[in-house]
């Protein structure tokens, strides 16, 4: 009689390695999960911060529009303001400010327009100047008859057109409320410069300003400019974090406009 099959040994209870594996992976997708889960936030967050812009006045824009001395016209990549009569050749093409609606500069700069420089508006995506990519050629294109070009920008747009110093066909640059954060002004001396500020301006970092002016050679200059706030280069209202102006927005821009269109037209 055959003796009996010996006992089957106890199972260790102890995971086995292929037990460890699968709770290693278990815990990296997890993980993993929850890194994408954050950075999908994040990004909804972006989007939705992105997306509350602030708007151009629309009785002032309204003006511009219909002003029978000014040709304005949305090309869907940029706005363009040009003088009906009487071009000089100049034109400035121009970045806004973070959150801020193109529009929301056609009051001011249609000043430009008016004494026959053609204006560009930049429309970055999601109205955020630094998401705009490649060179200056299509905006350029807008405008043929423009043999002179100025790149400005407003706040972080400033910024944006401070990377286009090196453009041959830029000659000069017009900043509002901002200010080059690298060496492009000491990289290129022979780049016009102007820069205005607002001595209401709570918004700008003060530092990086007088960091900036130490770039300036002998064709760079810059005028702060008396009861003028941030958002005033603007004309999209208050700016949460701004100061106080102790000018109504036309008296800004009139003192805006006497220092910029000088700057521009004797190019």
């Amino acid at each position: 009689m055959p003796s009996p099959a010996p006992d089957a040994p106890d199972q260790d209870p102890s995971p086995d390695g292929t037990t460890k594996m699968s709770l290693w992976r278990r815990k990296w997708m997890i993980s993993l999960l929850s890194v994408s889960a954050l950075l999908v936030a994040a990004l909804a967050a972006a989007l939705i911060w992105a997306s509350s812009s602030y708007p151009a006045n629309a009785e002032r824009l309204e003006k511009v529009q219909s002003d029978a001395h000014l040709a304005y016209e949305d090309l869907g990549d940029a706005i363009r303001i040009k003088p009906s009569d009487d071009p000089t050749g100049q034109g400035l093409i121009f970045f806004p400010g973070a959150k801020v609606e193109p529009q929301a500069y056609a009051s001011l700069l249609a000043e430009a327009a008016d004494h026959g420089v053609t204006v560009i508006i930049v429309k970055p995506p999601l109205n955020i100047a630094l998401l705009q990519l490649g060179n200056l050629d299509s905006f350029m294109a807008l405008a043929p008859e423009v043999d002179t070009w100025a790149v400005g920008g407003h706040s972080m747009g400033g910024v944006k057109a401070c990377q286009f110093a090196d453009d041959p066909q830029v000659s000069s640059l017009l900043l509002f409320a901002s200010y080059c954060a690298s060496s492009e002004v000491s990289d290129h001396p022979g780049l016009d410069v102007l820069a205005l500020y607002g001595d209401r301006d709570e918004v700008i970092n003060r530092q990086e300003v007088q960091n900036f002016e130490l770039q300036f050679s002998e064709n760079a200059s810059s005028a702060t400019l008396n009861g003028v706030t941030h958002a005033q280069f603007g004309d999209y209202g208050l700016q949460p974090g701004d100061g106080t102006a102790l000018v109504s927005i036309s008296e800004a821009h009139q003192l805006i406009s006497g220092r910029f269109l000088p700057f521009l037209l004797d190019r």
